[in-house]
């Protein structure tokens, strides 16, 4: 599988080349493969296995509705390898479809996505017995993307807002931001990743269903593959047969 994804970024590395638009190669490994790829223990509890299923179920729920069925995983498993029990890789074909993996709702499809890890297993298994260290590379991600949107874009928190949309234009790039200017960069990055957050929970709750069949199966199956979770993803409602 890590092979598949590696010829699939050359891919679209090549791709990108001929459309003539700029991909970031952070951008393309971070959406092309992304779930709970953290240190954790090979004898793992079965209930510490089903918290890691429904985390990438998460991704994968979030991966689909979030882009309305053009984003259905090419891979979501939870086949321990080194360092990792379960990942996630997004569709190949829609990440090629995209005419630049620089405009915002791409960005924001990507945070949201590393996001649903951690929101899957909040809303599951509760706050209290959540894991604390599975979603952390997850969340450096989207940090990292939220403080470029914000520092280095101009994009406001709160974009969705048109009223606000144009409330962060002035940038301070270089080495004269001022200890002041990274303080609101990063509450308003922090701002940013919560109002994401609390749009992929509504997105988890209305699918609840759907979210703990997926992991259901990635516990019996341990790996599903795009077929799988497309044909789930018909019979659970949350995509119409005639428009898959």
């Amino acid at each position: 599988d890590e092979r598949r994804v590696g010829k699939n970024i050359i891919s679209l590395k090549r791709q990108d080349k001929k459309k003539k638009h700029k991909v970031e190669f952070g951008d393309l490994i971070n959406f092309a493969l992304h779930g709970t790829g953290e240190n954790v223990p090979n004898n793992a509890s079965k209930e510490f296995r089903h918290s890691i299923a429904l985390h990438e179920a998460g991704h994968a729920l979030v991966s689909i509705v979030d882009s309305s069925g053009m984003n259905i995983p090419d891979y979501a498993g939870i086949v321990p390898s080194i360092g990792t029990l379960g990942q996630v890789s997004a569709s190949y074909e829609f990440l090629a479809s995209i005419p630049s993996i620089g405009n915002y709702k791409y960005k924001r499809h990507l945070v949201r996505v590393l996001l649903a890890g951690r929101a899957a297993e909040q809303l599951t298994v509760g706050i209290e017995d959540m894991s604390v260290t599975s979603a952390r590379s997850d969340l450096r991600h989207a940090t990292d993307i939220a403080k470029d949107l914000i520092g280095r874009y101009g994009i406001s928190p709160t974009m969705e807002d048109e009223s606000t949309a144009g409330s962060n234009l002035l940038l301070k790039i270089g080495t004269d931001v001022s200890d002041t200017e990274k303080h609101r960069i990063e509450n308003a990055a922090r701002l940013f990743l919560s109002r994401q957050y609390d749009v992929v929970l509504d997105q988890l709750r209305a699918h609840r269903v759907f979210l703990e069949a997926i992991a259901d199966r990635l516990v019996k199956q341990k790996i599903l593959d795009k077929g799988h979770l497309k044909s789930m993803a018909i019979e659970y409602g949350v995509l119409n047969e005639s428009a898959a």
